[in-house]
């Protein structure tokens, strides 16, 4: 851990409200942190994404694989 956030906390915080992002389908907050595409939302179990780009790419591929069988 860095020491900037241990030596004042209002840091940290602030650095984890800015990788928190929404899920569409229940509101809860996830922490997706740089790097990762997205994550599971602990609440409804919907994945929650960080970007809407690798959101669109995600589904889009998801439906061709549907398509093919």
């Amino acid at each position: 851990m860095n020491n900037e956030f241990i030596e004042d906390p209002l840091a940290y915080i602030e650095a984890i409200q800015e990788i928190k992002y929404s899920c569409r389908k229940c509101g809860r907050k996830a922490v997706i942190p740089a790097g990762v595409k997205r994550q599971i939302c602990h609440w409804c179990g919907h994945w929650v994404y960080a970007d809407k780009k690798v959101e669109f790419r995600e589904k889009f591929k998801e439906i061709k694989r549907r398509s093919e069988k």
